[in-house]
């Protein structure tokens, strides 16, 4: 182990800017997220393509682009439990410690997807803000928690459908 009062100057220094580069000083406590952004992007063919934000006041925002039912921007409030859930989901899948993108699966053959459409995971706090870009090969926690950012918005009701279907 080591003591803060042995350490000089500079290798306090050092330890600070490591944690801080490392996530582990950045990330937000919990109690502070402010806003949790899906976006779903294009893909080749009829894939709906919106955004939804979800405020910790239980404000929902969307905004459908196309192959949506309901285009341009709408808003809803949601009970701030609703907002506490993807809250606690956020804890559970370890959304801080996510890679910022996901492009590929790293466990198995490198596979070219051009057709497939992205979605883009935003949570802030303040000023710190987490974006996770999943195109293709993100865990299976991200995909779970993407959907359960439609279910608690309540997307479906402006796309028309479930998100990932065409």
């Amino acid at each position: 182990m080591f003591s803060l009062g042995l350490m000089n100057a500079r290798q306090i220094s050092v330890l600070w800017l490591s944690l801080t580069c490392s996530g582990f000083a950045a990330a937000p406590n919990a109690a502070r997220i402010d806003s949790i952004t899906l976006e779903r992007t294009w893909c080749n063919g009829p894939c709906p393509i919106y955004s939804v934000t979800i405020r910790r006041d239980g404000t929902v925002l969307y905004d459908g682009t196309e192959y949506v039912r309901v285009t341009g921007r709408q808003s809803r409030k949601i009970p701030s439990d609703r907002f506490q859930q993807l809250v606690r989901a956020i804890q559970r899948i370890g959304f801080f410690n996510l890679e910022d993108e996901y492009l590929f699966k790293s466990d198995g053959p490198i596979l070219t997807v051009t057709d497939a459409p992205t979605t883009i995971t935003t949570v802030r706090a303040g000023k710190f803000r987490k974006r996770v870009k999943n195109y293709y090969g993100g865990p299976q926690s991200l995909a779970e928690f993407e959907k359960l950012i439609d279910k608690v918005a309540g997307t479906s009701a402006w796309i028309g459908r479930g998100p990932n279907k065409t």
